[in-house]
C-alpha cells in the first residue's frame, strides 16, 4: 500500500510541476503584452495555486511522512505567511484583487515546502528531470513566439527571457553534459536576444561560480577544465558581442552597457532614491506593518516598482517583513555555503541560483512577481535531495 501510496503522490507532484509551468508560460505572454491580469491568466494561476495548495491532502495518507523543515525554509514559509496581513489591510477596494494578491503571494511557500518534501520522500528523479525539460521547452517555445511578435520588430527589452535564466538551474541538475552545455546555450542566446543587461550579468557571475564549484565538489579540480570551460564561455561572448554590435541602426546590447552611465541603469537610482523618500515618510503603523503588496508602484509618482526586493519588501511588508526576509535570505546564503563545504552535488545549481537571486534582487525584482515560484520550487527540491542524501539532517 505504502509504494501505491508514494506513486500517487508523486504523480500529483509531477502534475503540479506541469501546472506551474504551464501558469508560467501564461504569465510570460502577459507580462509581455501588459495583460498579467486578464481573466484567463489569472484562472489558469488560480487553478494552479487549488493544485499544489491540494498537496496537503497527501498528509491524509497515514505512509505518507511530512519532514521537519530547515531553518531557510521554516522563515521563507513565516514570511510568505506574514506579508498576507498587510495584502488583507491594502487600499484596495475590489476584494477579487485582494484575493487574487493573497492566492499569488502564497503559491510560493506551497512550492516551497511541497517540493522540499516531495524531493525527499520519493527516488524518482528521472520523471521529476523529464518534466523540468517538459516546462522548459514550453518556455523556450513561448518567448520565441513573443520575439517574434515584438522584439523582431522592435528591439524591445524582453523581461520574459528570465524565465529561462531562472529555470536554467534545474536543467543542470541533470547529468548527462550535452544537456547542461545545450541549455546553458540557449539561455545566453535568449539573454542576449532580450537585452536584458541585469539577466547577462546574472548569468556570467553564476555560471562563473557554477563552474568553479562543480570542480570543487567533485574534489578533482583540473586547471585545464576550468580554464576551458571559461575559454568556451568568453568564445560564445564574443561571438554575441560581435553579433549584437552590428552597424544595424538598432539598440543593441552592447549600446545598453555603453549607456549605464546615462540612463543610470533605466533609471533605477531615481526609483531606489524615490521609494527610499517613501519609507522614510511613512507613518510608524505602515513603518511596521506595510501597505500591501506592490505598493510601491501605486503610491510612487513614477509609477515604478522599487527594482530592489529589500526596498520593496520594507514599503510593502513592513519592517517586520523586511527582518523575516532578511532572515531567511541570509540563512538560504548560509545553507548554500554549509552544501559547498560540505562537497554535495547539488551544490553548483544551488550556488548558482543563490547567486543569480542575490543579483536580481538587488537590481531587479524577485519575490513579488509570478517567477519566485521558480526560485522557491529549486530551493526546496534542492534541499530536500540534498537532505535525502543524507548529509545533513
Amino acid at each position: 500500500m505504502q509504494v501505491k501510496v508514494n506513486t500517487l503522490c508523486h504523480l500529483y507532484f509531477l502534475f503540479a510541476l506541469f501546472m506551474l509551468g504551464l501558469a508560467d508560460y501564461m504569465d510570460m505572454r502577459g507580462m509581455e503584452h501588459g495583460v498579467e491580469g486578464s481573466a484567463f491568466i489569472r484562472i489558469v494561476q488560480a487553478a494552479t495555486f487549488l493544485v499544489w495548495a491540494g498537496s496537503i491532502c497527501k498528509l491524509l495518507f497515514k505512509s505518507y511522512h511530512l519532514y521537519n523543515f530547515p531553518l531557510p525554509i521554516k522563515l521563507y514559509a513565516i514570511f510568505f505567511t506574514w506579508a498576507i496581513l498587510p495584502i488583507m489591510l491594502t487600499n484596495e477596494t475590489k476584494i477579487t484583487e485582494i484575493a487574487f494578491y493573497i492566492l499569488s503571494f502564497s503559491l510560493p511557500a506551497f512550492t516551497l515546502v511541497s517540493a522540499h518534501n516531495t524531493a525527499i520522500q520519493t527516488d524518482r528523479t528521472k520523471e521529476d528531470y523529464i518534466m523540468f525539460v517538459i516546462i522548459f521547452l514550453l518556455l523556450i517555445k513561448q518567448y520565441i513566439s513573443i520575439f517574434r511578435e515584438i522584439n523582431f520588430l522592435d528591439m524591445a527589452h524582453l523581461i520574459s527571457s528570465y524565465y529561462l535564466l531562472y529555470t536554467l538551474p534545474l536543467l543542470l541538475l541533470i547529468k548527462p553534459r550535452l544537456i547542461k552545455v545545450a541549455t546553458i546555450f540557449i539561455v545566453i542566446v535568449v539573454l542576449f536576444s532580450s537585452l536584458k543587461r541585469s539577466g547577462i550579468l546574472a548569468l556570467a557571475i553564476s555560471l562563473f561560480f557554477y563552474i568553479f564549484i562543480s570542480q570543487y565538489v567533485r574534489n578533482k579540480f583540473k586547471l585545464s577544465a576550468f580554464i576551458g570551460s571559461l575559454f568556451a564561455i568568453v568564445v560564445l561572448g564574443t561571438i554575441f558581442v560581435l553579433f549584437a554590435t552590428n552597424d544595424s541602426g538598432s539598440e543593441n546590447i552592447m549600446n545598453r552597457f555603453e549607456n549605464i552611465d546615462r540612463d543610470q541603469g533605466s533609471g533605477r537610482l531615481v526609483v531606489w532614491e524615490q521609494t527610499m523618500s517613501m519609507i522614510e515618510g511613512q507613518e510608524a503603523t505602515t513603518l511596521l506593518f506595510g501597505n500591501g503588496y506592490n505598493a510601491v508602484m501605486h503610491d510612487s509618482t513614477l509609477q515604478l516598482s522599487a527594482h530592489n526586493d529589500f526596498l520593496e519588501v520594507t514599503y510593502d511588508f513592513g519592517i517586520v517583513g523586511l527582518l523575516l526576509y532578511l532572515a531567511a535570505f541570509i540563512t538560504l546564503g548560509f545553507y548554500v555555503v554549509k552544501m559547498i563545504v560540505n562537497r554535495s552535488p547539488y551544490a553548483p545549481p544551488m550556488a548558482m541560483l543563490f547567486i543569480i537571486y542575490f543579483i536580481q534582487s538587488m537590481i531587479s525584482h524577485i519575490i513579488i512577481y509570478y517567477w519566485a515560484n521558480i526560485f522557491m520550487l529549486t530551493f526546496g527540491y534542492i534541499i530536500g535531495k540534498y537532505r535525502k542524501d543524507g548529509i545533513q539532517p
